[in-house]
């Protein structure tokens, strides 16, 4: 079981945004890593929009990777 606080929250819960921001940009970087070496078609958007995985360093790089609607990969793929 899990740490709690006193209060009976879980640690996560009462993080600090400041504590909270690096395991997200970890965690965003692994997901942008893992979506540029496994899907052809986000390798393509990424590469069309000139990003690579490593430049996201921080949150605010996310902005300039592109992304994708269910709607759009329905009308990409007619």
């Amino acid at each position: 079981m899990r740490d709690r606080s006193p209060d009976g929250l879980e640690p996560i819960e009462t993080a600090s945004v400041d504590d909270l921001r690096s395991p997200q940009l970890r965690r965003l970087q692994q997901t942008l890593r893992h979506a540029y070496e496994n899907v052809s078609l986000y390798r393509k958007k990424f590469d069309e929009a000139g990003v690579r995985p490593s430049d996201c360093r921080s949150l605010e790089d996310l902005s300039h990777f592109p992304f994708t609607t269910k709607v759009r990969r329905i009308i990409d793929n007619r």
